[in-house]
């Protein structure tokens, strides 16, 4: 199983809370939260990454913007798969490290030296 690659301006961001609060993405009628973000050079890493969490059977995708790539996990998939997700997740950039920017600014670096972006919330249509 592949990831679904999404264009970032097709997709609706949120906040929800587990544990703390996390950043989260609609598409379609599917829920997804945010595993990490990775600068438009490193697409190739995004979708490995996208591409081991989905051989291990939870629903994956990636969004792209011009200047990033991230990978998002289904929110039903933690449901169903909690052991596995909470390792994923606690490996993931925590939202709390995360500088909130504007949909069009670039990434910044945090301090464990990976690439991250939480992109501002837009209000939906």
């Amino acid at each position: 199983m592949l990831p679904r690659v999404i264009d970032q301006r097709l997709v609706y961001l949120f906040k929800y809370w587990r544990n703390s609060i996390q950043i989260g993405m609609r598409y379609g009628n599917e829920l997804y939260a945010f595993v990490r973000s990775y600068p438009s050079h490193d697409r190739l890493q995004a979708y490995s990454l996208g591409c081991e969490l989905a051989a291990t059977g939870m629903q994956t995708c990636v969004t792209c913007a011009s200047w990033r790539y991230t990978v998002w996990i289904s929110l039903r998939s933690i449901l169903t798969n909690s052991t596995l997700t909470d390792l994923v997740l606690a490996n993931s950039v925590s939202s709390s490290s995360v500088q909130s920017t504007d949909l069009g600014a670039a990434s910044h670096v945090n301090q464990s030296h990976e690439y991250s972006a939480s992109p501002q919330l837009e209000p939906q249509p």
